[in-house]
């Protein structure tokens, strides 16, 4: 029989599992709560969320309704806005006191620079240098050491090229060899040492191996000095440099290049680089002139036919030193104009850029039109040097300045229209 001890102790076991089960079901509870809790909160954020997005939504349409409503509205006014804000443009851009004294002062260096280059101007050949005067004036005079000129193959002493005429300047017997130079100054057009940028290569070594290399490159000769047979098959009177032998391009190039550049310490080359670029300038500068680069190495006959007709390396020199004269010009007013912008007084700097490049183009049109029309009043009343005063280079920049400026001017018109349409359409 249980004591009463046992029954107690059994009924504390009983409520002691009470407890504990009651414990573990109000943690479910809990736990359920929490849980319950958390979706509570999730659909609460999801329809807020939604509800953010739907009046967001309804704020877009409103605003769009208003872009909508001002673009309509400017739509129809579009030739009134377009007119205002262009003349607010021409006024932005229009030239000031202070730009009218670069105008004037730009226009004066322009036809300053004209009337300089007209004192040294000669266009036409009759004005120029013949072949002795222009050696003359170069240093050598044609006054040679013909004693000095080798007989070998492949090597000329520093002595040869100094005191004796480049190899390249002969076409005596050049007929025996099947080549025709086309007399007088057709050897020019017919040998690569007259050639104004492969001369310095061809024209080089020619000097250092007393060769002629011709247009088609696969050619060159040997040169000698003394008598040799004429066209009519006999022998010169006077003795003089001829084509004595057919040479090796390939030698030629090594023998006059390769070689020398390996024993600088003997001059060879430094003095065949001298003679080619004093020969160069005095030709440059001659009746003849020179064929422009390259030309003779595609055709002969129609590098002298282009050189004949004013295309040569002199006059495009001449043409060129006007052109850069003109830059120059115009780059330092731009400089200098850019340099006085004061953004107070001056607005916005891409509407004073319109402003210097106004200047620049008016200088330069005043200046090419007042030369053209001077070049041609003076030469219908008989002044035949007139030619001479026109600025081709300063001609040919002007036109490209012009079409250049008025490009950007138009890119910075259409960037000033689309900012003032934004603004009137947004009201920023």
């Amino acid at each position: 029989m249980k004591s009463k001890w046992d029954e107690l102790r059994s009924q504390n076991a009983d409520v002691v599992h009470d407890i504990q089960q009651l414990s573990e079901r109000q943690q479910v509870l809990t736990d359920y709560q929490v849980n319950l809790n958390r979706q509570q909160l999730a659909i609460a954020q999801k329809y807020q969320h939604n509800f953010d997005g739907l009046q967001q939504l309804l704020n877009d349409r409103k605003d769009l309704a208003t872009v909508a409503y001002k673009v309509g509205d400017a739509a129809s006014r579009v030739n009134e806005i377009v007119a205002k804000y262009a003349d607010d443009f021409k006024t932005a851009t229009k030239l000031k006191k202070k730009d009218f004294i670069f105008l004037f002062t730009a226009t004066a260096l322009q036809v300053v620079r004209q009337l300089a280059f007209s004192k040294v101007n000669n266009y036409r050949s009759s004005d120029r240098l013949d072949d002795q005067a222009a050696a003359k004036k170069e240093g050598h005079g044609g006054k040679y050491d013909r004693s000095t000129r080798g007989s070998g193959y492949y090597h000329a002493t520093y002595e040869e090229m100094e005191h004796n005429p480049v190899p390249f300047d002969t076409q005596n017997a050049s007929f025996n060899f099947g080549e025709n130079l086309g007399g007088g100054w057709g050897h020019r057009f017919h040998t690569l040492g007259h050639d104004p940028i492969l001369g310095w290569i061809f024209g080089t070594a020619n000097i250092a191996t007393r060769t002629v290399t011709m247009s088609d490159i696969v050619s060159s000769y040997h040169v000698r000095y003394g008598q040799y047979m004429t066209g009519n098959q006999t022998l010169s009177v006077r003795p003089g440099d001829y084509f004595a032998a057919r040479a090796d391009t390939y030698k030629v190039l090594k023998y006059g290049l390769v070689e020398p550049a390996k024993h600088l310490d003997n001059c060879i080359l430094a003095e065949a680089l001298s003679v080619e670029a004093r020969h160069l300038h005095s030709d440059i500068n001659s009746k003849a002139s020179l064929s422009l680069p390259g030309l003779e190495a595609m055709s002969p006959e129609f590098a002298e036919k282009l050189s004949r007709y004013g295309l040569n390396m002199h006059n495009l020199t001449m043409v060129g030193a006007q052109a850069g004269a003109s830059v120059a010009i115009n780059t330092l007013v731009a400089m200098i104009h850019r340099l006085m912008y004061d953004a107070a007084t001056d607005g916005d700097e891409r509407l004073y850029e319109v402003r210097t490049r106004k200047i620049i183009s008016y200088s330069n049109m005043i200046a090419s039109a007042s030369n053209v029309v001077y070049v041609a009043v003076a030469s219908a009343f008989g002044n035949a040097n007139a030619i001479n005063s026109l600025d081709i280079g300063g001609l040919l920049v002007t036109i490209v300045t012009v079409l250049r400026n008025g490009k950007v001017q138009e890119d910075i018109f259409e960037e000033f229209m689309a900012n003032r349409w934004y603004q009137e359409i947004m009201d920023l």
